[in-house]
């Protein structure tokens, strides 16, 4: 038996400089819309980006949480990434809190 991996498609949003995931996109679009989001999606297919983009987009503030410090690291270098692609006059600051 051959299992095919799972492949998601991308899709072009007008917000973003570069093709996005489906809820990456839903999440830009319905951002204003609500005020919670719940987002499940498989390990690695941009649940950071989904969240980040709006909060870039509509220059707004966020608080990230994360179990691990690894993952705090990995995720603010995640998000200083996405952070390139968009308005370079948009201030970014990143503050982790390890403990």
């Amino acid at each position: 038996m051959k299992i095919l991996p799972y492949i998601l498609p991308l899709v072009n949003h007008p917000d973003s400089k570069h093709s996005l995931y489906p809820h990456q996109a839903i999440m830009l679009d319905e951002w204003q819309n609500h005020n919670a989001f719940l987002l499940e999606t498989k390990t690695g297919s941009g649940k950071t980006t989904a969240a980040a983009l709006p909060v870039l987009v509509n220059k707004e503030s966020a608080m990230f949480v994360y179990p691990t410090n690894q993952l705090i690291a990995d995720q603010q270098r995640s998000i200083r990434e996405e952070k390139k692609n968009h308005e370079p006059t948009h201030y970014l600051r990143l503050r982790c809190v390890f403990g």
